[in-house]
């Protein structure tokens, strides 16, 4: 509606500077509309064509849409790749590496960096996710000549990602707001941006929750052969298993002798014997040690494709953990001695089952 219709004193209603949007006809002409402020009851925006005096008052929507600043129209997805197309990914804490991972395939990812080891797929994951689909919250300054005032001189975390298009690393500074917003920069890109934390649960996530939990994994229908040395002792298996087949048809032998046995309950201890073997999980993280001496436990796998062998040796690092060597090569991992005893248990359950029906 109109407001005046010869308005003599703009600035009351902020159209003495206002915000200005052209649009240039098919005819070349130009049409102008000045915009100035939210009425008192912010009930709409104060406007008028240019070279006019006719105040009106337009709704608070058009207003707003039109006082829109550059950023507004921009675009905020940081990245236009999405988690799956990310091949390798490495993160930086207080300018120190914590680990390189690269895909192995659609579900694994692989450790190459401190220390070789599949990774936890539960927090790969959601970092790839998090990453590829982060926004910006706020678009803060351009060309900053003071990065030291965001942390942004000397990060605090940087993610670097790869796809077949390239790298991409995202640096981020200190948070603007306490466990809400931080300070963020492209790698490359000029300016600084906040984005929300919410999602950035894994900042702080300790290394070893990054690496696969267990010592040593793989799937029964992998492995042909098994050794296990424990307690002075060497066992021999032998395994017969096909992906996909019937688990039924499966054969098991432990020392010559048929382990295909099952319980009184119609579970086959063989199998819980071999969960107890691939059921060895880490306690922690040990970079840069040197395992020396005998190997507490021994489990040599037999398997169907590379590494066609693989030797596990848990060595002795005190009386409570043991290192564990992969293949002659230090993992950067102990585990605790008492997850041997699971071993020791479900063998002896299995030999007592072998036991009665050789009775």
């Amino acid at each position: 509606k109109v407001i005046e219709e010869n308005a003599t004193d703009l600035s009351i209603y902020g159209l003495n500077d206002p915000v200005r949007v052209s649009v240039k006809m098919d005819d070349g002409t130009v049409k102008t509309i000045e915009v100035g402020n939210k009425t008192p009851t912010d009930s709409g925006y104060y406007a008028k064509e240019k070279d006019s005096s006719k105040v009106y008052l337009i709704g608070s929507y058009t207003g707003e849409k039109l006082t829109m600043g550059k950023n507004d129209f921009r675009d905020k997805t940081l990245f236009t790749f999405k988690s799956d197309e990310v091949k390798s990914l490495t993160m930086e804490r207080q300018g120190s590496k914590v680990f390189t991972a690269n895909k192995v395939d659609e579900f694994e990812w692989a450790i190459i960096e401190p220390i070789k080891a599949n990774a936890n797929m539960s927090s790969i994951n959601p970092m790839l996710e998090t990453i590829s689909s982060t926004k910006v919250k706020e678009f803060v300054e351009e060309n900053p000549t003071d990065l030291s005032k965001y942390g942004l001189d000397k990060p605090k975390y940087s993610f670097e990602l790869e796809t077949s298009s390239g790298k991409s690393k995202l640096i981020l500074g200190n948070e603007k707001l306490k466990g809400s917003d931080i300070y963020a920069m492209v790698d490359g890109s000029n300016e600084v941006f906040t984005i929300s934390l919410t999602e950035y649960t894994f900042l702080d996530k300790p290394f070893k929750e990054i690496v696969e939990t267990f010592a040593y994994i793989v799937s029964i229908w992998e492995v042909s052969e098994i050794d296990v040395q424990i307690d002075g002792q060497t066992i021999h298996c032998t395994v017969d298993s096909k992906e996909g087949g019937d688990s039924e048809n499966d054969k098991f032998t432990v020392n010559g002798k048929d382990a295909t046995v099952e319980d009184e309950k119609g579970n086959q201890p063989f199998r819980k014997f071999y969960q107890a073997l691939i059921g060895i999980t880490l306690s922690d993280i040990e970079l840069n040690a040197e395992p020396q001496g005998e190997p507490e436990v021994t489990i040599t796998y037999k398997q169907k494709k590379a590494p066609y062998t693989m030797k596990v040796e848990f060595i002795p690092k005190d009386n409570i953990y043991c290192y564990v060597v992969k293949n002659g090569e230090y993992s950067g991992i102990i585990v605790e001695k008492s997850k041997f005893d699971e071993i020791r248990t479900t063998y002896k359950a299995l030999m007592d089952e072998i036991e009665k029906v050789g009775q």
